[in-house]
């Protein structure tokens, strides 16, 4: 698969085509699949003008791992954009006394209780419950990766992942979020609940 760079496109609205876009029209994005006893060797090869060329050879590799998770498991992505240093967004998504303020899906929950030992081998623990007091439950795993300002990634306490970057773009960072799907909710209801989440997060950041 080969694309040709058109343009430039920001929080999905095609922006006007000026003198630095222009700079991407002669770029091209190439994906190389080959399969070879039942495993596929994916292969990117990007021509990038000089500014992003650093930025492209740090995202790419994240990017497909997140690629290798989707394929092998039964994972959602979610993502969102927030205008915020990286050191406050990562502060509020870790200290408790922050988590306990955005950490819902919807107004009736809330997450009355948060501990979080945000290390590799650590664990957490997020009381997420009804607000009516009628059923409540402990959201829980141990971190496999934790890289300051760039990426956790945990296994719940079912044997799921969960994968989240921070990624800056321009004057935003982006959090980029794939988590392996459990079965007994629908596909659409779990990314739905924890892009309300997500979605959250980021309202709470810009507004505090």
């Amino acid at each position: 698969m080969t694309f040709n760079h058109l343009g430039e496109i920001d929080d999905y609205k095609e922006l006007p085509n000026d003198e630095k876009a222009s700079e991407w029209s002669n770029s091209k994005e190439q994906y190389l699949l080959n399969e070879t006893n039942g495993s596929t060797h994916v292969v990117v090869n990007l021509n990038s003008v000089e500014e992003y060329a650093t930025y492209f050879e740090d995202v790419f590799p994240k990017a497909l791992a997140i690629v290798k998770e989707l394929s092998e498991r039964n994972c959602i992505t979610i993502t969102t954009k927030i205008k915020a240093p990286i050191e406050k967004v990562w502060n509020y998504w870790n200290e408790p006394e922050h988590i306990t303020q955005w950490c819902a899906a919807s107004d009736d929950w809330h997450t009355p209780k948060a501990v979080n030992n945000c290390l590799t081998g650590g664990q957490f623990t997020n009381t997420m419950a009804a607000k009516d007091g009628s059923f409540s439950f402990d959201f829980s795993g141990t971190y496999t990766a934790v890289k300051p300002n760039e990426l956790l990634a945990y296994t719940l306490e079912d044997g799921r992942i969960v994968r989240i970057i921070f990624v800056p773009v321009k004057d935003q960072l982006q959090i980029i979020e794939t988590f392996e799907a459990e079965t007994q909710n629908p596909m659409e209801m779990q990314q739905s609940g924890w892009q309300n989440i997500l979605d959250n997060f980021k309202k709470y950041v810009e507004n505090h």
